[in-house]
């Protein structure tokens, strides 16, 4: 069972550095993107017409980020909670 688990460990070594090396690669190119000392702003400036991914994904996030207050908004005022929140634990009814 030891030089099993030696194998596998050893075996998805090459595998790890891999993922490691496209990452750093990654941080690289967005390091370069974002410019010199690296800000957001300078980022989306460069990368806003490029394609259109910068601002898609922000419009996404913008519509995900929209739904979730949305779903917040509807929990917070249904009768249930708004019941359990007039009393308190040890308060009689």
């Amino acid at each position: 069972m030891g030089f099993a688990f030696l194998g596998v460990v050893i075996g998805y070594l090459p595998t790890m550095y891999s993922a490691f090396s496209q990452r750093e690669i990654e941080i690289s190119l967005l390091d370069a993107r974002a410019g010199s000392p690296p800000t957001a702003a300078e980022f989306l400036r460069r990368n806003a017409g490029s394609d259109g991914v910068v601002i898609d994904g922000l419009r996404r996030w913008e519509a995900w980020a929209a739904q979730l207050l949305e779903t917040q908004s509807r929990t917070r005022s249904s009768p249930i909670t708004a019941r359990s929140t007039r009393t308190s634990p040890g308060s009689p009814r």
